[in-house]
């Protein structure tokens, strides 16, 4: 909760309304008030608040009702509810339903601030929680293959077989399919974690500072090199150097990159003397090196330097199973980040995530997901937000059910194959009865 908590005070009763209103800030509280349901709804559409101290009984729209009004909106407001002793049955129910606190009246103004405040604090620690959870969550797991499909399963496998063996690596892959994603799990499985991983895109950089950033320089090197700089080579030493697009590098620096790679040598612009570099070389690209060679646009003999161990990551074309499981993963870190109130992506989202082409892989997948949330309302992202986001009409041309019914017969024909045919099993990992199972592959 950040800053002053803003805090809106609901009763019928002008004078109990007043009171509380003075009491609040005069503790240090922002607070505005409202007579009725119907107007706290009215304020809390033009500027939210963090708490609502709200009287069960008013004329209209009651206690309950606004507080299942304002929860749709806001679903972390902290509501307290007051009641006469003849409601306390209500109040309690109430507080079983989703209410965070009540008093009684007479309201004793001491108790109630000393409520409010620890009502906060709990919401704080709840916050910090939440935080510390999702950081040790996606400090193991931001960086991990996210995947369950057969062509991710591969990758995975690659990574585990290269892992500790000493020799460079060439990651091919389009444009956003998580090259880096895969040069750092081959970093993590690998004896040089010890040292650092350093990338470099080497499309990012003038021809005529790579050099000096791949190699450094002395000082006096060249006009401005006031200091000495290590390059990218001695900056990785012990650890891996990343290479990405590494079919852009000039081919008048690969003749030097070829040399660095063999000798584990490197000389520094103005340097007298090599220096010596142990390092694991990590190449990734999304051209074609072999037709690239044929054009005399990259070096045969570099090319076999990197292309010791090669790993192919799949288009999201070609894992297309993973689309639910990223969207949601996508979902879960940026709806945090962006305090979303979207809990959950629907079928039919994730329906028409699986029949967009999906040019930009993974990277414009996550690009969706966190552009779908900005514009999201609710707590589910459906496939109406979804499809304005991609740019494409809802599936007008399919029936929903229909469009479900392909989906569980896919999923059903998919976990009985994982199931080695055993109809049992798949039945139990699908969580439905056999007679269920042997009708739903009659429909299939």
């Amino acid at each position: 909760m950040d800053g002053n908590p803003r805090i809106l005070i609901v009763d019928d009763e002008k004078a109990i309304r007043d009171s509380l209103v003075v009491v609040l800030r005069r503790e240090g509280f922002e607070c505005e008030a409202a007579s009725s349901g119907e107007e706290a709804v009215a304020l809390f559409e033009n500027d939210p608040f963090d708490i609502a101290v709200s009287d069960i009984r008013m004329p209209g729209m009651d206690g309950l009702e606004l507080m299942n009004t304002l929860r749709a909106k806001a679903p972390e407001l902290i509501f307290l509810l007051i009641t006469a002793h003849a409601s306390l049955e209500t109040a309690m129910q109430a507080v079983r339903e989703g209410a965070n606190d009540y008093l009684t009246k007479p309201i004793r103004f001491e108790g109630l601030v000393l409520r409010i405040r620890s009502l906060i604090r709990m919401r704080e620690l709840e916050e910090e929680n939440r935080v510390l959870r999702l950081e040790k969550r996606f400090a193991a797991k931001t960086d991990d293959i996210i995947g369950e499909s057969a062509a991710i399963s591969e990758v995975r496998q690659a990574v585990r077989r290269i892992g500790d063996v000493s020799g460079n690596v060439l990651i091919q892959g389009e444009s956003g399919s998580g090259k880096e994603l895969v040069a750092r799990a081959v970093h993590r499985a690998s004896t040089s974690r010890r040292g650092p991983f350093i990338p470099l895109n080497c499309s990012s950089i003038p021809e005529t500072l790579l050099e000096s950033e791949l190699f450094g320089y002395k000082r006096g090197a060249f006009t401005g090199a006031e200091t000495d700089k290590n390059g990218l080579f001695q900056e990785a030493r012990d650890g891996t150097l990343f290479l990405d697009e590494v079919g852009e590098l000039p081919m008048s620096l690969q003749p030097k990159v070829l040399r660095a790679i063999e000798t584990k040598e490197v000389r520094p612009l103005g340097a007298a003397q090599p220096v010596s570099v142990d390092v694991r070389i990590v190449a990734a690209t999304n051209r074609d090196l072999e037709e690239m060679i044929r054009e005399n646009l990259f070096r045969e003999d570099l090319y076999f330097r990197l292309n010791v161990f090669r790993i192919e990551v799949p288009s999201l074309r070609d894992s297309e199973d993973d689309i639910a499981l990223l969207a949601q993963t996508f979902l879960e870190r940026f709806r945090q980040e962006m305090r979303s109130p979207v809990q959950e992506i629907s079928a039919g989202a994730i329906l028409a995530l699986r029949r967009y082409p999906w040019r930009g892989n993974v990277r414009e997948l996550q690009n969706v997901i966190q552009r779908s949330l900005i514009t999201a309302r609710g707590t589910v992202l459906d496939s109406r937000t979804i499809s304005r986001v991609l740019g494409v009409e809802e599936n007008a041309d399919l029936n929903l059910k229909k469009a479900l019914r392909e989906y569980e017969a896919a999923h059903i024909l998919k976990v009985l194959e994982e199931s080695g045919g055993d109809k049992n099993v798949a039945a139990e990992r699908l969580g439905i009865s056999l007679a269920s199972l042997y009708s739903k592959l009659k429909e299939a």
